[in-house]
């Protein structure tokens, strides 16, 4: 048995194209400001933590820290 359907079969299609491009231009902006400032900041943690195990692989080059010491430091960075 086949039962009709109550709610209309439309093409919704243009529609939700056209609410989709009004909410993105509205909200978009804010979304790039987020996505722009996570990246930047997550670019200085690297950066700092390359530069601190740098300097600690120095250290432990230069004989200044023991294998123990330099994987303890290593991994509070």
């Amino acid at each position: 048995m086949i039962v009709p359907s109550l709610t209309p079969q439309v093409d919704t299609s243009p529609v939700i194209r056209r609410v989709t491009a009004r909410q993105y231009g509205r909200w978009a902006p804010q979304f790039r400001y987020a996505n722009v400032a996570t990246a930047a900041h997550r670019d200085v943690v690297l950066k700092q933590r390359g530069e601190r195990l740098d300097s600690l692989q120095t250290l432990h080059d230069a004989g200044l820290l023991s294998d123990e010491e330099f994987s303890r430091l290593a991994a509070q960075v």
